[in-house]
């Protein structure tokens, strides 16, 4: 069992519930005094960037589309190397794909899925396969790429969870999870998820343990209500030290040394500030609150809609929010962005759906030195493409054709798919390239789904749309 302590603290005009859980730590560790602090204006540690793609060369050996293109094979993988000008094939066929770039940026891992089971393989970008394993799960591994898990499904009724460290199996104590979710910053922890049904067919209880990686041991579990469906949403701190995660309780960050739990309010995003142990929830009086982790000092940014999308900028600098422009008759949608020290708006675009961030995936809003550029739902006269902004180009409100635009890491280079092209736009000179073509999408409204390696020097490119392709929770 375990016990729940609750108590409010006042931020100001900021309400924040505290859950002290007590139970699977144990009672060694001393539970650290948490202080309300009037509002302060942290410092924000920008994401670094990466190194500038100074030339593009002339590409080569890219098939040009014709008049009457080839049969679209179902399913593909391809890694496009920029500054080579070369595209590589990794995987072509029939079967359910779905991919992921490493988190340390030097390999893909891909599950390949068919009738006689499913085959995890890794791959390097210039396409040699690392290892190739039948009845695996894609594999996940850490920065480092010394630990590892995958879901092992040789026995079909019970699927195991494999942790893997120094090259040996290590036994995960007292759980039996039936998914991985993901390695902690430095990889010495591992988060993983496993669910149940409750009497309400509409919900699930998901049941999260935390384990260190060298031995297994358990060191903390908890659970919440969730929606049947619903994406699992769990993610570590930069710190390493906390665990976000959002339910039907709301938005509640666990601390996995003492155990204990902060409930923020009942909305929020778990997405944490880049470099910073800082969340964005909007509290139970209204509030859009950018709250530090553990001292619950915040900084508000005012007034919002509950209803509201909210996340900070891949920089943490910025916060991006979408919601409805007439708040009283909940109509009309736009998005702007405020400064996250601040709290001062640095760009409004009124009219632009909610749909913001799936048009941009992740990223849709990125931090350049002169302001911000984002790429934005296309409106009226905009059909089948989207919008681009940016503070330096004459960019504001141009009209792309394209689909999935994605940001590259620099914020220099833009990529999108066009028909059957992926087309990379340079925002140096406002210039365009097609850099692979004869891309099978899905179908042509969804295009394939294109991913940036961490330093910007290659594109994964992915056609059909895997299951979980850009959700990024579980990253």
């Amino acid at each position: 069992m375990i016990a729940r302590t609750i108590r409010t603290i006042a931020l100001g005009s900021v309400a924040v519930v505290l859950i002290a859980l007590v139970g699977c730590r144990g009672a060694e560790e001393a539970t650290p005094e948490v202080t309300a602090v009037t509002t302060v204006s942290p410092e924000v540690s920008a994401t670094p960037k990466a190194p500038p793609l100074d030339i593009i060369p002339t590409l080569t050996g890219t098939p040009s589309p014709t008049a009457t293109p080839p049969p679209a094979t179902p399913t593909g993988l391809w890694v496009f190397d920029l500054a080579r000008g070369k595209r590589v094939v990794l995987f072509e066929g029939s079967d359910l794909l779905t991919s992921r770039v490493e988190a340390s940026g030097n390999a893909v891992t891909a599950a390949i899925t068919n009738g006689d089971g499913v085959t995890a393989v890794r791959f390097q970008p210039d396409g040699v396969t690392i290892e190739e394993h039948a009845n695996r799960s894609s594999i996940i591994s850490t920065p480092a790429g010394e630990d590892r898990f995958y879901l092992d499904l040789s026995d079909a009724e019970e699927p195991r969870l494999v942790l893997e460290h120094a090259g040996e199996e290590i036994q995960l104590e007292a759980t039996r999870p039936r998914e991985g979710v993901s390695f902690s910053p430095s990889g010495n922890r591992l988060l993983t998820l496993s669910v149940r049904p409750t009497e309400d067919e509409g919900e699930e209880v998901r049941t999260y343990s935390v384990h260190t990686t060298a031995d297994g041991r358990l060191r903390m579990q908890f659970e919440h209500r969730a929606r049947v469906g619903t994406q699992p949403v769990a993610l570590w701190s930069p710190s390493g030290r906390y665990i976000a995660d959002e339910g039907l309780e709301g938005l509640l960050v666990r601390d996995t040394v003492s155990g204990r739990a902060w409930r923020l309010g009942p909305g929020g995003s778990a997405r944490w500030s880049a470099g910073a142990d800082r969340l964005l929830t909007i509290t139970d009086l209204g509030r859009l609150v950018v709250v530090s982790v553990p001292e619950l000092d915040g900084v508000d940014l005012g007034e919002i809609d509950p209803t509201a999308a909210v996340q900070f900028d891949r920089s943490g600098r910025y916060v991006v929010v979408t919601e409805y422009t007439d708040r009283a008759a909940r109509s009309g949608v736009g998005t702007r962005v405020l400064d996250a020290v601040s709290g001062a708006e640095v760009a409004a675009w009124p009219g632009r759906d909610a749909s913001i961030f799936a048009v941009g995936g992740l990223d849709p809003v990125i931090a350049l030195e002169d302001g911000v550029a984002a790429v934005l739902a296309a409106s009226t006269g905009c059909d089948g493409g989207f919008v681009l902004v940016h503070p330096t180009l004459s960019l504001e409100g141009r009209c792309i054709e394209g689909v999935n635009p994605r940001w590259a890491p620099n914020g220099q280079f833009l990529i999108y798919a066009r028909e059957r092209e992926v087309v990379l736009l340079s925002l140096s000179d406002d210039s365009e390239r097609v850099i692979a073509s004869n891309t099978p999408p899905a179908n042509e409204d969804q295009g394939p789904l294109l991913r940036w390696s961490a330093d910007g020097s290659w594109i994964l490119i992915q056609w059909p749309w895997g299951p979980d392709a850009d959700l990024g929770a579980l990253r």
